[in-house]
């Protein structure tokens, strides 16, 4: 009887081992799929790949000579000498967060964007409308988010710019035809008066006329004093 026992359990224990090789051959097998499929694809390194082509356009691009430079994160708590190295840039403790500041693109003050550069925001300053020519450009100039400082040029005056020979429209006889900018004012006028402006567009799609119900028998408004009570159509 022992000995039968014996055999029952070392057959369990053989068929055991069995399954369990196979097992593990089958997840060996599905494991090495697993892995070529993932050393097949290479999406993961492609921000990484293109990282060094990116510096390389960047080094090749002109320096630009300002720094539009904005205090983002507040100088409480911070060293004594980065509140003082901000102070003199133009963005100390009395300054308001996210106010720009320009600053010469020289040595001497990038030693000091140095020190605070972890608590400011740097943007080179670009020029796509081109640098303005005269005094009265600079009153219309104003500087983008993104660095980009953008001209606003004097347009010339039209008859000072053309040619003497060129007919202009003071030369040309009054007609009764050409609607002059006062007619031009009245009519937008008397549009916004009577709430008809884009009437031409917009066209009623839907006529509603009041008493269309048809239980006439129900109002009593023409016949109470004289008539006068009339209010439902």
């Amino acid at each position: 009887m022992a000995a039968v026992l014996q055999g029952q359990t070392w057959c369990l224990l053989r068929a055991l081992t069995r399954t369990s090789c196979a097992s593990l051959r089958c997840k060996s097998t599905i494991s090495k799929k697993l892995w070529e499929e993932r050393e097949k694809d290479t999406t993961w390194a492609e921000p990484l790949l293109e990282w060094p082509k990116e510096q390389l356009e960047i080094r090749k691009q002109e320096p630009s000579p300002l720094h539009m430079v904005v205090r983002i994160h507040n100088l409480k708590g911070r060293p004594k000498k980065e509140k003082e190295m901000a102070k003199i840039l133009g963005i100390g403790e009395g300054t308001k967060r996210l106010q720009k500041v320009l600053l010469k693109n020289i040595p001497t003050i990038n030693e000091q964007l140095r020190i605070v550069q972890h608590l400011v925001k740097i943007v080179p300053v670009t020029f796509p409308y081109g640098l303005p020519e005269s005094e009265e450009d600079w009153e219309y100039c104003y500087l983008r988010d993104n660095g980009e400082f953008v001209v606003r040029r004097k347009i010339p005056n039209m008859e000072e710019s053309l040619p003497e020979d060129v007919e202009t429209t003071a030369d040309k006889e009054p007609s009764i035809w050409e609607m002059d900018i006062e007619t031009v004012k009245k009519q937008n006028q008397k549009k916004l008066l009577n709430y008809d402006v884009n009437s031409e567009f917009f066209k009623p799609q839907y006529v509603y006329k009041n008493n269309t119900d048809g239980k006439e028998h129900r109002y009593f408004g023409d016949k109470r004093f004289n008539g006068k009570g009339r209010t439902w159509y």
